[in-house]
C-alpha cells in the first residue's frame, strides 16, 4: 500500500475525517462497502457552495482552481484556511480537465499532494464547467451537477496491506537479534508486520542475567529460550535482517533468490559479559538501526 493522504472514522454508519474536513473520496470509499458487485461507486449529495471567482467555498473545506505553472506550499494554503475561517484548503492546479490537488488541514496541520481528491474534483467542474476530471493517477471522477444535488461516480479499488514477515537474527539468538526484536514489537504500530528472532547456531545457551538486567534498563524483555534458524523460517520471513557482524550472508542466499529482502547491519557483539557500559552502547546502537528500518517501512505503507 502507498502513503495514506487522509484518514477517517465510522461509528454508527456515520464518517467523520480526522480534522473533520469534507472529504468526498472518504464518502466514495464508504459507500464502496455496501457496493460490492458494480465497478463504479455512485454517491448523491447536496452540497452548498459559495463561488468568488477561481474560489469554490464548500461548509468545510475551500478549493483555489490555479494554472498549471502555479506552485504551491503549506503556508499559502494554511493563510486561505485562516482567511476564509475553514479546518481545510486545498489548492486544484489544472491543465484542462486534469488535475493535481493540493490539501492542507489545519487540525492535524498537514499539507499533502494527493492522487486523487473528490471535493477538489467537484470545485474543478463548478469552477471549469469540465464533467470528467482526470486525476493524478489518470483515473476519471464524473461530476454531473443539478441545480439541489451532486452526482458523483468514480471506480474504487480496495488495498489491502500485505503481511510483512521480518526475521532479526545474530549469532545465537541470545542477545543481538533478541534486542532487535523486542525494540521493534514495542515501537511498531503496523498490525499487518511480524517479527521473529533466529540464531544462525542452534543452541540452547540460557541467557545470563546481566544480558536480561540490561534489557530491563531499556524496557525490553528479551526471556525466552534461543531458537535456531530452520527452512520453516526461511520460507516465512520476507525481510531478514542480519544484526550480527558473525554470521554469513550466504546462509541467505536461497531467500534473495526468492525475492526476498537482506539486510546487513554488521553489529560486534560482546566479548566480555561483565562489560556493562559496552552492553549498553551496543543496545543503542541496535535501537538505532531499529529506528531507522521502522521508518523505511512506514513510508512504503
Amino acid at each position: 500500500m502507498k502513503q495514506v493522504e487522509q484518514v477517517g472514522f465510522i461509528s454508527n454508519n456515520k464518517l467523520t475525517m480526522m480534522g473533520n474536513e469534507l472529504c468526498v473520496n472518504a464518502l466514495l470509499a464508504f459507500a464502496s462497502i455496501k457496493n460490492t458487485d458494480k465497478k463504479k461507486t455512485i454517491i448523491e449529495i447536496q452540497l452548498k457552495y459559495k463561488k468568488e471567482k477561481n474560489i469554490i467555498i464548500f461548509k468545510d473545506i475551500g478549493f483555489i482552481c490555479l494554472k498549471k505553472s502555479r506552485k504551491i506550499n503549506k503556508k499559502y494554503l494554511k493563510k486561505l484556511s485562516q482567511k476564509y475561517n475553514l479546518p481545510a484548503f486545498g489548492a486544484i492546479i489544472y491543465k484542462k480537465n486534469k488535475i493535481t490537488p493540493y490539501v492542507y488541514v489545519e487540525k492535524v496541520d498537514s499539507f499533502v499532494k494527493e492522487t486523487a481528491c473528490g471535493s477538489g474534483s467537484i470545485a474543478f467542474s463548478l469552477f471549469s464547467k469540465y464533467k470528467n476530471i482526470i486525476q493524478p493517477t489518470g483515473r476519471i471522477i464524473n461530476i454531473r451537477i443539478k441545480k439541489d444535488k451532486i452526482i458523483i461516480s468514480a471506480e474504487v479499488k480496495e488495498e489491502k496491506m500485505n503481511k510483512i514477515n521480518i526475521l532479526f537474527v545474530c549469532r545465537y539468538n541470545r542477545f543481538r537479534s533478541r534486542i532487535a526484536k523486542a525494540y521493534f514489537k514495542k515501537i511498531n504500530k503496523n498490525k499487518n508486520i511480524r517479527v521473529k528472532g533466529a540464531g544462525a547456531i542452534q543452541g540452547s545457551y540460557p541467557l545470563e542475567k546481566i544480558e536480561i538486567n540490561i534489557a530491563k534498563e531499556f524496557n525490553l524483555n528479551i526471556n525466552g529460550k534461543p531458537q535456531g534458524l530452520s527452512t520453516k523460517l526461511l520460507k516465512w520471513l520476507d525481510i531478514a535482517v542480519i544484526t550480527a557482524d558473525n554470521v554469513p550472508i550466504d546462509l541467505f542466499k536461497g531467500t534473495k533468490k526468492r525475492g526476498k529482502k537482506v539486510i546487513v547491519w554488521k553489529i560486534r557483539d560482546i566479548i566480555k559479559l561483565d562489560d556493562k557500559s559496552g552492553m549498553r552502547k551496543l543496545v543503542r546502537q541496535i535501537i538505532k538501526k531499529v529506528d531507522v528500518l521502522n521508518k523505511q517501512l512506514e513510508k512504503k505503507k
